[in-house]
């Protein structure tokens, strides 16, 4: 599981993450929730391709939408106002940007158009929408004839391109794993629980790929290590699923605004660990 390899992480940022992972492996009385809190401030997403590479954009800013609060919640909808069909945004994606050690920041935005994009030919697939596949670079009939494994990995390779760095494996994995889920579920998931699941991996592959080293450097029981992987990812799915996200859009554009702002909501509340 994961994208991490043989990568050794990417600097001091992550040092603190790594001081309290080791302390947990080790033994100690911290927590999975102590080890995500200072990974969480360790991300640094690039700025905003829209803002010409200026400024990260405003999404996820603003007072946390935890389910069964006043606040708004994080809303699916089309840029052109309303939910529906699929189709608009979603296109390819270019190369990843660089982990905080080595340079802008991993591209928050682009995992959220290519997430998006993935999902909207996932769902185009089940309901046999041949235009809006073509839309997205897919012709129908050709994935039709294939079984969901391969239906994944053809819409990964036209709207993902190939995993050329570590940060293009991670955003390939997650959503890997949503489409997987999406093709293979027997009704369709809804376009909450699309987001919801794209963000959960997501956050989850950034941690395997920055803390991995730590976790199979040989110095800790095999046995221990998956259980502590399997508890990463359980905490940053409880904290994705503590957000409120309605609306039924399975459209690209509207699938990603939301991913973005689940994204960073996420990581607020991975990072903050404020009160539900």
């Amino acid at each position: 599981m994961g994208t991490s390899g043989s990568y050794s992480g990417s600097g001091g940022a992550w040092n603190g993450a790594r001081g309290e992972l080791a302390d947990l492996l080790s033994g100690g009385n911290g927590t999975v929730a102590d080890v995500l809190a200072p990974a969480a401030g360790a991300i640094n997403w690039a700025p905003s391709e829209d803002d010409g590479g200026d400024a990260v954009d405003a999404a996820g800013m603003g007072a946390i939408p935890f389910r069964g609060t006043g606040v708004s919640p994080i809303r699916i909808r089309s840029r052109g106002g309303a939910g529906g069909g699929v189709g608009g945004g979603g296109a390819r994606g270019g190369g990843g940007g660089g982990s905080r050690g080595g340079g802008s920041g991993r591209s928050r935005q682009r995992a959220a158009r290519i997430g998006a994009g993935v999902a909207a030919a996932g769902y185009a697939l089940r309901a046999g929408d041949a235009a809006a596949l073509r839309r997205l670079g897919l012709d129908l009939a050709a994935l039709a004839a294939l079984p969901p494994s391969q239906q994944a990995q053809r819409i990964i390779a036209a709207l993902a391109g190939p995993a050329s760095t570590i940060e293009d494996g991670e955003v390939t994995a997650a959503a890997s794993t949503m489409i997987i889920r999406l093709l293979e579920a027997d009704a369709p998931p809804t376009a909450a629980e699309a987001v919801a699941v794209f963000a959960t991996e997501y956050v989850y592959e950034i941690m395997l790929t920055e803390l991995g080293s730590e976790m199979r450097d040989g110095t800790h029981d095999g046995s221990a290590t998956i259980v502590t992987e399997d508890e990463l990812h359980s905490v940053i799915e409880a904290r994705v699923v503590s957000l409120a996200i309605e609306g039924e859009s399975i459209a690209a554009d509207a699938l990603e605004s939301a991913i973005d702002e689940v994204l960073e909501f996420t990581r607020r509340v991975l990072f903050e660990r404020p009160e539900a």
